[in-house]
């Protein structure tokens, strides 16, 4: 597992706040070992995956929904019944962040899931629960503790409650259930909820407050770390843009073609909701088009251009990786390892875009998970090679100021990153794995 190295004031204060939350929980689990779950320090280790849905119910209360897959958990039986059960206990602080070493709320409540086979299904475990906060900005430590494995995973969630424009005050439903992520499927009715329905009949002479959609076409892969600029996606011009509510607390919402859409007040269109569509298989990739896509950082210009207007798109990408790979089985093992790096990128780095098409996916995917992360309040730092060493390649990304995701992160570019950005390429042009873990 990578160490993460806290790089300013306020997030050491964080840390070490949550160390003493931690020791105000000895009683039922302080001789367990405390693991972050999957993070980008951790793309490629043994760990459950933790997802959150924070909701404002109002400007005092909040509701969060928590979820966390069963993959790697431990289940055990508890008696001489031939039933087998995962247990967990989920603790839970938030403090404000203009004064962190209050607590502005703390819970803990148990889960418990039952499997009559030893061969547990793959399934999600999910609960929710409500928290007393008021205006502000908060971090929230939450804690799952597997009692049968005796380990703890730990994940942190920024809350932000300091508009009701905010994204937070919208919550996403598919089949009358939270939806978890921002992606929606091409195709598919979900529903959404905003907090403040009462807003939306205020207005300032005749304008009313009213919610809108708008429609932007999907944008490209990320530009290479040393390319002259980043490549910009504007959030400011939809292509179409249409009023979708008044005064309704919930409504409907469609997406009928591939793009992502911008839920907003009326009157705050740089906050809201963003959601991007996917298909069926995300976050893996099943189409062929998607395939070419994806790995555009690996083809040169010509190739890519050749791979999307061939007659037989998918022979023409079968094709390249069988050229790099030289068999049939060594191309195989390539496709297996490089998607897969794909479909991580997309669990964990996308936004108002699949995660495999933004700076920090196009480096994961490339030059693999990193060796250290070094976070900061609005950075992240992935290095490849010690930390000791002055020549670890060290790759800075700024999170960008935006109201409606805290996980879009711009990479810092330099042309200093072509010739080890150009040698990652060369090496799975080679037909072997750049940064396979283990080797």
């Amino acid at each position: 597992m990578m160490h993460r190295e806290l790089s300013t004031l306020s997030q050491l204060m964080v840390s070490l706040l949550l160390l003493l939350f931690m020791n105000n929980c000895k009683s039922s689990s302080s001789a367990y070992p405390l693991r972050s779950a999957r993070s980008a320090m951790n793309l490629e280790a043994d760990l459950p995956q933790i997802e959150t849905v924070v909701f404002h119910l109002n400007d005092s209360v909040t509701r969060v929904f928590f979820k966390i897959t069963n993959e790697n958990l431990l289940y055990k039986r508890m008696d001489t019944s031939a039933a087998f059960f995962a247990r967990l206990k989920v603790f839970m602080e938030a403090r404000s962040l203009d004064s962190p070493r209050k607590i502005a709320d703390s819970l803990s409540l148990f889960l418990y899931d039952r499997s009559e086979e030893e061969q547990v299904k793959l399934r999600s475990l999910q609960t929710s629960y409500t928290c007393n906060l008021r205006k502000g900005n908060y971090v929230m430590n939450i804690i799952c503790a597997d009692e049968n494995r005796h380990v703890r995973y730990m994940k942190t969630v920024e809350v932000n409650k300091t508009s009701r424009s905010s994204y937070q005050n919208f919550l996403l439903l598919r089949n009358d259930s939270v939806h978890f992520g921002n992606q929606i499927l091409v195709g598919a009715t979900y529903k959404i909820c905003y907090a403040y329905p009462a807003d939306l009949q205020l207005g300032v002479g005749n304008e009313r407050y009213l919610l809108r959609r708008g429609f932007y076409p999907p944008g490209g892969p990320a530009a290479t770390p040393f390319a002259a600029k980043e490549k910009t996606e504007d959030l400011r011009k939809p292509e179409d843009e249409t009023l979708i509510g008044s005064t309704d607390s919930l409504w409907s919402i469609r997406a009928e073609q591939d793009g992502y859409l911008r839920i907003s007040v009326q009157t705050s269109a740089h906050e809201g909701l963003s959601l991007f569509t996917v298909d069926e298989s995300f976050p893996g990739v099943s189409s062929t088009r998607e395939m070419i896509q994806c790995t555009r950082y690996l083809m040169s210009k010509e190739e890519f251009e050749k791979c999307l207007v061939a007659d037989d798109p998918k022979s023409a990408i079968e094709k390249f990786w069988l050229d790099i790979g030289g068999s049939q089985e060594r191309a195989r093992e390539l496709v297996r390892k490089y998607y897969n790096r794909v479909k991580e990128a997309n669990k964990n780095f996308s936004s108002y875009m699949p995660g495999w098409k933004t700076d920090r996916g196009m480096i994961y995917i490339v030059m693999g998970q990193p060796y250290n992360t070094l976070s900061g309040e609005n950075s992240e730092t992935w290095v490849y090679g010690t930390e000791a060493n002055p020549n670890a390649l060290r790759f800075l990304f700024i999170r960008k100021e935006s109201a409606c995701t805290d996980m879009d992160y711009a990479l810092e570019r330099s042309f200093l990153y072509r010739d080890p950005f150009h040698q990652a390429v060369a090496y799975w042009r080679q037909g072997l794995v750049f940064n396979e873990p283990g080797r």
